[in-house]
């Protein structure tokens, strides 16, 4: 059985699970680079 991702609800948030449907919004905000030179680098 596979586990899933619960979803968090609460009135201004909701938190769940990445799809490929978001993709086009990933891309929008991520292009934006006043929303990018706020986030922090992941380093591997």
């Amino acid at each position: 059985m596979e586990k899933q991702t619960p979803i968090i609800e609460t009135k201004r948030l909701i938190l769940r699970e990445v799809t490929s449907e978001d993709a086009l919004d990933m891309y929008h905000y991520l292009s934006d680079e006043e929303v990018v030179k706020h986030m922090v680098e992941c380093q591997h």
